[in-house]
């Protein structure tokens, strides 16, 4: 038996078996049924070849819809952080500019036109500093951090990166292989829906104040067009 089938357990009633008008397929003792019965051999076969894999087809279903659903509600809640941090940094940086340039004038005696100017000059180097002081680590930690790109042609290629990674204890979660196998890697199909790849990494790498970059590993063939 494979793993997954020996965690199928559940109870047939075949009527076939207990027709009265056939043969007696009975044990002597009762207690089972002969199993070079033509009819057993029948239902044997029925179970392993069909109702057995249908049974194991809709458990990874179900189990597929669950990682679903939990992928798609840390996906929303990423966004969630994202835009409340995004609201914070901002108002962070002009309630810093305001508060500073105002400071300054008052020290310096300067005109309203010179605060504006002082403002300009803070917002300035606050973005071109804000990098280095390390901001949303929390949230980066959430994101993925590496991306596999290649096309399904190579998905052979593919899987075997893949697998190399997870061997050297890469966690599945923090990887995007849109063709893997394993949903935990994957985007959500409802987010592909929505946006896709490209507007995920656009919602949590490119628009985002976020000091955290992802790898790319590209696996390329002549396969790839």
């Amino acid at each position: 038996n494979k793993l997954n089938e020996v965690f199928v357990v559940g109870q047939l009633h075949v009527d076939l078996f207990e027709l009265s008008e056939l043969p007696d397929m009975a044990l002597s003792n009762r207690q089972g049924y002969k199993s070079d019965d033509p009819r057993y051999q029948a239902v044997l076969k029925y179970v392993r070849d069909d109702l057995l894999p249908t049974i194991i087809k809709m458990r990874d279903v179900f189990v597929s819809l669950g990682k679903k659903k939990k992928e798609e509600n840390k996906l929303e809640e990423q966004r969630k952080n994202e835009e409340i941090f995004r609201r914070s940094v901002d108002n962070f940086r002009n309630r810093t500019k305001k508060s500073a340039a105002s400071r300054i004038a008052s020290k310096l005696g300067s005109s309203e036109q010179q605060q504006s100017d002082i403002e300009a000059i803070l917002d300035e180097e606050i973005n071109t500093n804000s990098p280095d002081m390390g901001i949303k680590s929390v949230i980066d930690s959430q994101k993925k951090k590496i991306l596999i790109s290649q096309t399904y042609a190579d998905k052979d290629l593919s899987d075997i990166v893949y697998n190399m990674l997870v061997y050297n204890n890469v966690p599945p979660d923090e990887i995007i292989y849109t063709n893997c196998d394993d949903e935990i890697s994957r985007i959500p199909e409802g987010d592909v829906g929505k946006s896709g790849i490209y507007n995920y990494l656009r919602d949590f790498f490119v628009n985002s104040y976020s000091t955290q970059k992802i790898y790319v590993l590209f696996v390329t063939s002549h396969k790839s067009k």
